[in-house]
């Protein structure tokens, strides 16, 4: 048995500077100027919860313009189909497939969404998303509640609850200066505790303690 005391956990490093590409091109969507929009990168499994996000479709608030990309959902894919059609609205819900540009159409959007129901680590698409200064909400399912900073950077929820992932989802989509502050503090979070300096730091400190 290990001894969890003698435990250490040093972050992946990014890197700013990896992301600077221009925000994607979403024109062809033609989505309304005022739309509010969510995008879920992820390769599609069912523990991802892409049936979770859309159950929350049914508890969004009345005047809401939430708009949801889904990025790695191939349009024709039957089993994505069926459950864009169970959404509140499905004309909101839009596959995009398989992109290149994943990192800039989450810098294209206003925030980030990853409704996983088990066994997440640190998601690089919500990793990119801060990159960009864009808030997330993400579910309490291992290492995502580590990177987003609960009501600092962006909105932790429990998972496998519709309610609460709409709850979330609602407040941000009507304060336009609370997802600016999530964002911008996503980012210095990122360059603060998910660096390349500090993977570095924390790795040399694990072994000059080893050695020691």
């Amino acid at each position: 048995q290990w001894d969890r005391d003698k435990a250490a956990t040093v972050y992946k490093g990014h890197d700013l500077a990896w992301y600077q590409g221009s925000p994607a091109n979403l024109s062809s969507l033609r989505l309304p100027n005022d739309a509010v929009i969510v995008s879920l990168v992820a390769d599609i499994r069912p523990r991802k919860g892409l049936h979770v996000l859309i159950a929350a479709t049914h508890h969004f608030a009345p005047n809401s313009n939430l708009h949801i990309l889904l990025v790695g959902a191939e349009p024709d894919d039957t089993r994505v189909r069926a459950e864009i059609a169970k959404a509140a609205d499905p004309s909101r819900i839009h596959a995009l497939g398989y992109r290149k540009d994943a990192p800039e159409v989450s810098a294209a959007s206003d925030l980030i969404v990853l409704p996983t129901t088990k066994r997440e680590g640190l998601s690089r698409a919500i990793l990119e998303a801060m990159s960009y200064a864009r808030p997330a909400v993400v579910t309490d399912t291992g290492g995502n509640a580590e990177l987003v900073a609960d009501e600092e950077s962006g909105l932790v929820v429990p998972p496998n609850d519709p309610l609460a992932l709409a709850q979330a989802l609602n407040q941000l989509a009507q304060d336009a200066s609370q997802r600016e502050i999530f964002g911008n503090a996503a980012r210095q979070r990122v360059e603060q505790k998910f660096s390349v300096a500090q993977g570095v730091e924390q790795t040399l400190a694990i072994y000059e303690k080893l050695l020691r």
